[in-house]
């Protein structure tokens, strides 16, 4: 019996250990795959990074534009269409254009005790037409074809935002597929904090880059070289040779033909906006440092010969300022997605706030448009430096816009823009230099129109196919040249139209 007993355990202990072998044999079960989860906390689109509690989405849109005689993108760039720096429309220039950008965008968010943590970029390419052909160059497009760039890329914590945003000055976007020289627009590297008030009620301070918001601090140096070319007379324009006082500092600093200082204090920027169920409103405010570079004596150049001199003065340090005042209704029992929006921006000290730069990315000195030698030609400045100091100029615009959905995928948005640009008084006074026979100290003021309309198809959600029509026209005043004179005047007392046109494709993702 004993036997039996042994052999029996015995036997178990053997089946035993061997199950035992084999189940060490076995593959050890795999730990469970971690998905990426749809973070529905954001809107559609959001993910969350897999191992942490940030939702991401990533989009971007591409666009297509061909342009015709585009006066519309910004002053004096002949890369899109524009004409160049002469502001002579001739063969040097581009009739047509082809533009194509592609933008990616990337924004995080994360539920945090203080509200949302969110990053967001956005970051792209762009090719545009431009006279000298293909040019493998990563710069902007005005010297080669291609260029990489950002709209946006800033953090916003408890009511903070840091980066480069859309200014807090700008009122809501435009309906149009073109900017305007009456509606600001622009970006800009900020530190602001934005307070809400409930009921769609809002307010915000914001810390801006001075610079991206200057035209010039001008001087008769500076004045009238956008139309004669100081320092390269076009053909058959002479310099007559008399005085030209130009303060030292110019010619050493590196400004050109502006005497701004570096940035020594940013533009500082205030809003209150509502937002409700019938559209929204908003009032803006912006101060903006004028600060000259001139620290030294001056020197007069005769025929070309510096000797020393007296002439501008030190200019004191002073401030711009510029408001404006929008609101948007949208109007249902006319279409659903129908709306109307009108807004006006005054500055002194600070012109590029009422929309004179007509780019987000540039700051315009000049604009005009002349035929053959004949037409209007506005010097943009923010200020003038003569032998009494410093003399703010000022600016005011207004700019409408109505846009109609004929169908759920059919719309139309048509927007009409008025500019004035007046120059400081004491500018207009007689120099000492004249070019062609004319007195360059007389510096005119003048006026802006535009006329946008178009009609965009969606014929699938997010994919526009767009044409768009454009009406330009400039005109200058005497600037307070006599009335003989101005007469035949190449750029004063002058006005002058363009049309021209846009189509576009757009496919957001």
């Amino acid at each position: 019996m004993n036997m039996v007993k042994s052999l029996l355990l015995g036997s178990a202990a053997g089946i035993f250990a061997v199950a035992g072998a084999q189940a060490a044999d076995l593959p050890v079960k795999a730990k469970p795959v971690e998905y990426v989860k749809v973070c529905s906390a954001y809107g559609a689109g959001f993910y969350y990074i897999p191992g942490t509690d940030i939702c991401l989405r990533v989009g971007g849109y591409i666009i297509s534009t061909f342009e015709v005689n585009n006066l519309g993108a910004g002053a004096g760039d002949s890369a899109s269409g524009q004409i160049g720096g002469d502001h002579i429309r001739n063969r040097n220039d581009d009739w047509t254009t082809f533009r194509v950008r592609f933008d990616t965008i990337f924004d995080a968010r994360t539920n945090t005790e203080y509200g949302t943590l969110r990053s967001y970029a956005s970051v792209g390419w762009q090719w545009t037409t431009n006279l000298d052909g293909f040019q493998q160059q990563q710069v902007p497009a005005s010297t080669g074809n291609y260029a990489w760039y950002y709209d946006r890329a800033f953090i916003q914590f408890a009511g903070l935002t840091f980066g480069y945003v859309g200014s807090f000055f700008d009122f809501d976007p435009s309906l149009v597929l073109e900017q305007q020289y009456s509606k600001s627009f622009k970006f800009a590297p900020a530190i602001a904090y934005t307070a809400q008030f409930g009921n769609g009620i809002s307010a915000s301070v914001s810390m801006e880059d001075s610079t991206t918001r200057r035209t010039n601090i001008a001087t008769f140096a500076s004045l009238g070289a956008a139309a004669f070319g100081f320092f390269g007379p076009s053909s058959n324009i002479t310099i007559a040779p008399n005085l030209l006082v130009v303060p030292i500092a110019i010619q050493d600093s590196g400004f050109g033909s502006t005497i701004y200082s570096g940035q020594y204090m940013p533009d500082f920027i205030a809003n209150l906006r509502v937002d409700q169920a019938w559209g929204d409103a908003q009032i803006s405010g912006a101060v903006h440092q004028l600060k000259t570079a001139i620290n030294a004596a001056t020197a007069t150049f005769n025929n070309g010969t510096a000797t020393p001199g007296t002439g501008l003065p030190w200019a004191p340090v002073k401030y711009g300022y510029a408001a404006l005042a929008g609101v948007n209704f949208k109007l249902p029992a006319l279409g659903a997605g129908d709306s109307f929006q009108v807004e006006g921006a005054w500055a002194r000290g600070a012109v590029d706030y009422t929309g004179l730069s007509s780019n987000p990315y540039t700051n315009a000195s000049s604009v005009g448009y002349r035929k053959g030698l004949i037409g209007p030609v506005l010097d943009l400045f923010d200020s003038f430096v003569d032998s009494t100091g410093q003399h703010l100029a000022k600016a005011w615009s207004v700019n409408a816009e109505l846009r109609h959905f004929w169908t759920p995928t059919i719309r139309s948005s048509v927007t009409y823009g008025h500019n004035v640009f007046t120059t400081p008084v004491q500018s207009h006074v007689a120099s000492t230099v004249l070019v062609g026979g004319f007195d360059t100290g007389f510096e005119p003021s003048g006026k802006i129109d535009q006329v946008i309309a178009n009609l965009i198809w969606s014929p699938v959600p997010k994919l526009d196919l767009g044409v768009e029509a454009l009406w330009f026209r400039i005109k200058t005043d005497c600037g307070g040249e006599a009335a003989a004179t101005c007469a035949i005047d190449p750029i004063r007392g002058r006005s002058t139209d363009s049309i021209g046109g846009v189509f576009r494709a757009r496919r957001d993702f």
